[in-house]
């Protein structure tokens, strides 16, 4: 199957590119697992995202995905986008035993990639953070934890300072997460993912742009703030740009 773009990745910046294809009259597929899987869907509140007032991951997920049930010309493909190749007439991409065509290609992977630390997995949605922004306010007062895998958490820091959080940092990355029951949250600052794990050689050039013809990038994979808002409005200007590539190529509407 061939499409006018290839979405990899199904949060906020995946969607909001597919919404604004859509809207262009532009045919496009969204490749990705299962939302519920995310580290927003286990989200128990978000507060700062404009238009949902104390709003938790799922349900805020779910609203964008019943949005996108009706949107024109989008295709959701549920798997795990393994490879991505680029041709002459656009982009091969693998997932399990298909393979996916398309003119363009945004990348929407997140963060999700990273090796976790050891007892991550269990502790998303129940004690483990990755913005202060989003969630320094809900442990005023208490004691956290602090991992930072990135060099510019100077200010993240100082919002947990703040919320008056008593902060303990762990440099034992070996340690299991898990075991500190004394502690109320784990903040992990991480870096962000490394977009070329689908294409070696792809690297950032410009925010959204990417240093190869007709790939595009959004959200969290882009860096820092991990913030769901930024992450809309990156999928959005992504999709543009898109648009204004196959525009350029003379790729009439499918």
């Amino acid at each position: 199957m061939r499409y006018d773009a290839i979405i990899i990745g199904g949060g906020p910046a995946g969607i909001s590119a597919a919404l604004t294809l859509s809207n262009m009259g532009r045919k496009s597929a969204i490749i990705a697992t299962d939302y519920k899987d995310s580290g927003l869907y286990k989200a128990k509140r978000i507060n700062n995202y404009p238009g949902a007032k104390a709003i938790s991951g799922e349900e805020l997920l779910t609203l964008m995905y019943d949005q996108l049930s009706g949107a024109d010309g989008v295709t959701l493909i549920r798997g795990l986008a393994t490879n991505a190749v680029k041709n002459k007439k656009g982009f091969m991409v693998t997932v399990g035993a298909d393979v996916y065509e398309s003119s363009v290609l945004i990348m929407a992977i997140g963060i999700g990639g990273m090796e976790l630390l050891p007892g991550e997995a269990e502790m998303i949605g129940h004690g483990v953070s990755y913005c202060a922004v989003c969630d320094g306010g809900l442990y005023r007062g208490k004691k956290v934890a602090v991992i930072k895998l990135r060099s510019d958490c100077d200010e993240d820091i100082a919002i947990l300072k703040r919320f008056k959080c008593e902060i303990i940092e762990i440099n034992n990355l070996e340690e299991n997460l898990i075991r500190r029951g004394d502690i109320s949250c784990v903040f992990i600052f991480r870096k962000s993912l490394a977009i070329n794990t689908f294409m070696p050689g792809l690297k950032l050039s410009n925010g959204i742009n990417t240093n190869i013809d007709g790939v595009f990038a959004a959200g969290d994979c882009i860096g820092n703030p991990l913030q769901i808002a930024k992450a809309v409005g990156e999928g959005q200007l992504a999709a543009y740009r898109a648009n204004e590539q196959l525009t350029a190529n003379n790729n009439n509407y499918l």
